[in-house]
């Protein structure tokens, strides 16, 4: 039976999940989930399932080992970026020169595999510790962050993911009595034959019922992105949003006679690289460096004989802590419209926000921290300036760090792998923070 972080990895990397928002013809995490279900029953984890969209869903392993509380949370997710322009064959799983290879290897299945596989030691050591664990498998991370806030929302019984979710037999079962919580219709729990049920397996050989996982939010969490097994108290936040310059289309021949989105575009840009060079810079947090723009994507025109009515750009702006997102927005769109000007008649339109993640930071003597530092020998934490799902679950007050196995410098890159010795290393690393955190009683 799969057991090792490294064959966790291997089996994980094999199934594609790339999110659909850069792949539209992926099916998404279905199958990385379903394979987390069937191991989590096989190992004889109390297992749920989370509908975010459609088609796509949480899943959540939990053991508890006496108490509900305390409750740490390892938190991973199950989606990738796509896999355009690979080197390598994405979905192999190929082990050579002291590594496993494959999308997501390093972001973020090698770490989600070490949380799977150190869960497993504890659930079969529960003598060694006292409490609850989950291993949170989200989905939606590399987009939007709807699989973690989703999955906060339910915790702390908000309804607003209430239009994505789908009734399992358990929530239907509601109607007839035999569930209660509200919560059943949306933390489904997969019973040890496959269906919605209500048991869990009990180290006692005791079988309870159970109406939902364990209640509130967890008192502490570690999100496994690669970070290099280096304790990081603090992330960035992510901005991002599209801009518009509508003009106005004519024939090539005749160009006067048009307005060209994509020449107003053009200085647009230009004017948007001086505001991140000279404004964002400004902007500055102890450890987090200072506030940057990026344009990532352009689009416009329809024909090389036509001049461009339409062109569009994608931002994204790193937020510190303390930056109003807001007031950093309306700077943008107050810049364009007064510097903007050298297309007549061009109109700028700004597209709300697809993503707003705010940053966050814990201080360097917060309990979580500290005790993590101890359990890696770090002696300070650190800050990085990517984002991920910590900063949400920050958001609602859970003491969290980010911690993983692997180098953030692999992630999304053309041969990402994961060393085999990080694996092992991350394993241990997850195994003894859980048993600091939740000492045996």
């Amino acid at each position: 039976m799969i057991s090792t972080a490294l064959d966790i990895a291997q089996a994980l990397v094999r199934f594609p999940s790339v999110n659909p928002d850069y792949d539209p013809a992926s099916a998404g995490e279905g199958a990385v989930t379903q394979w987390i279900e069937e191991w989590g029953r096989a190992h004889g984890f109390t297992v749920w399932r989370q509908p975010v969209l459609p088609g796509r869903e949480n899943i959540l392993l939990q053991f508890r080992n006496g108490a509900d509380h305390p409750h740490f949370m390892l938190n991973g997710h199950t989606d990738t970026v796509g896999v355009g322009g690979m080197s390598i064959a994405p979905f192999s799983g190929e082990v050579r020169d002291g590594r496993l290879w494959g999308r997501g290897a390093s972001d973020m299945k090698g770490p989600l595999a070490c949380m799977m596989a150190a869960g497993l030691r504890l659930k079969n050591a529960p003598s060694t510790w006292h409490g609850t664990l989950t291993i949170a498998c989200m989905a939606d991370e590399e987009f939007r962050f709807r699989g973690v806030t989703a999955m906060l929302d339910q915790m702390v019984g908000r309804d607003s993911v209430e239009p994505h979710l789908e009734r399992s037999e358990a929530s239907k079962a509601s109607n007839s009595g035999e569930a209660t919580d509200s919560r059943d219709a949306r933390f489904a729990r997969a019973s040890s034959v496959g269906k919605w049920g209500s048991t869990e397996s009990h180290p006692t050989g005791k079988v309870a019922t159970e109406s939902h996982p364990a209640s509130g939010l967890p008192d502490f969490a570690v999100v496994g992105e690669p970070t290099r097994l280096r304790v990081v108290r603090g992330c960035k936040g992510c901005l991002r949003f599209a801009i518009h310059a509508l003009g106005r289309a004519a024939h090539s021949s005749k160009p006067h006679e048009g307005r060209s989105a994509v020449v107003a575009m053009a200085h647009a840009i230009l004017e948007l690289e001086r505001h991140f060079a000279t404004r964002l810079a400004q902007i500055a947090a102890p450890g987090f460096g200072t506030s940057t723009g990026s344009i990532g994507l352009i689009s416009g025109g329809t024909g090389v004989n036509i001049v461009p009515e339409r062109c569009t750009i994608h931002v994204d702006i790193r937020l510190l802590p303390g930056q109003d997102w807001r007031a950093t927005h309306q700077e943008i769109q107050s810049l364009l419209g007064a510097r903007c000007r050298q297309v007549p008649d061009v109109q700028w339109q700004f597209d709300e926000p697809s993503v707003v993640d705010p940053s966050f930071e814990f201080p360097a003597s917060h309990p979580l921290v500290t005790t993590a530092c101890a359990v890696l020998g770090q002696p300070a934490p650190d800050i990085v300036f990517f984002s991920c799902d910590a900063s949400k679950l920050a958001a609602r007050g859970v003491p969290v760090i980010v911690l993983g196995p692997g180098d953030i410098a692999q992630a999304h890159t053309v041969d990402e792998f994961i060393a085999l010795a990080d694996l092992e290393a991350g394993t241990e690393a997850y195994e003894k923070l859980a048993r600091s955190l939740m000492p045996a009683a």
